[in-house]
């Protein structure tokens, strides 16, 4: 459940481990019903995966509407650390962000990514319309936010070469982040579809089956259709625009 790449470091006789790093709910404060469902204790976060096993929420079998813009975030790369924001830092690009906090949900993003790349890396019909993966893991907590230099590298160290370019690490407080993407669950790995225009097209959390691979294929595939077709119009309007002046 710890960060990946991460093992507990000795001084002396004292250990400094990077287990159970999540915020604790105390419980006492009565809380805004639209923010309760980010405010769970890490203990709970463990019995709810144990029920759910990381599906938080089921996978989107179409792509959604343009209704959920993706929420702003302060990160860095994790290759050299430079300033990053999200979503800005995608470029206007179609995108698909895989979001993790613990090492299980590290994990689990592998069974969306290690296929993906395998399946679509230099194979996609519209290349050019093909999403960036995008790997963005988040750092809560003031002590684990003291350490990033050595958890960047850790970071960067566990992921696989291809993925190391557009890697993004976030050292903050993402209650609102995490808020907005209803993720619930700390413990878990999430992957979302992001269009060109900043808006949320399809999304699936925990780990992939077969059919879910098959979905977020489609999905993509989908978007690339419909950007495809957005651009043609835009173009043939320009053409117009240009023959009557």
């Amino acid at each position: 459940l710890y960060h990946p790449g991460c093992k507990p470091v000795s001084f002396g006789q004292n250990k400094v481990s990077f287990i159970f790093c999540g915020s604790f709910s105390t419980g006492k404060k009565k809380r805004k019903p639209q923010r309760k469902e980010v405010q769970k204790g890490h203990f709970f976060e463990i019995k709810e995966l144990k029920e759910h096993g990381g599906k938080v929420f089921a996978t989107d079998l179409s792509l959604r509407p343009k209704a959920i813009l993706f929420p702003a975030l302060d990160c860095i790369a994790i290759e050299d650390s430079t300033p990053k924001k999200l979503p800005h830092c995608l470029d206007k690009k179609t995108s698909l962000v895989a979001i993790s906090f613990k090492q299980y949900g590290f994990q689990m993003l592998e069974s969306w990514t290690t296929p993906y790349l395998e399946q679509r890396s230099g194979k996609s019909p519209t290349p050019h319309l093909e999403p960036n993966l995008v790997h963005l893991s988040i750092v809560e907590g003031f002590v684990l936010s003291m350490l990033r230099g050595l958890l960047t590298k850790s970071l960067a160290a566990a992921l696989p070469a291809p993925l190391r370019p557009r890697a993004l690490a976030a050292f903050a407080d993402a209650e609102s982040f995490r808020e907005s993407l209803s993720i619930s669950n700390r413990l878990s790995g999430y992957l979302y579809l992001v269009d060109r225009d900043g808006f949320v097209r399809w999304r699936a959390s925990g780990k992939a089956s077969e059919e879910e691979l098959r979905l977020l294929l489609k999905a993509v595939d989908d978007l690339a259709a419909e950007e495809n077709s957005s651009l043609q119009q835009q173009h043939s309007s320009k053409r117009r625009r240009g023959q009557n002046s």
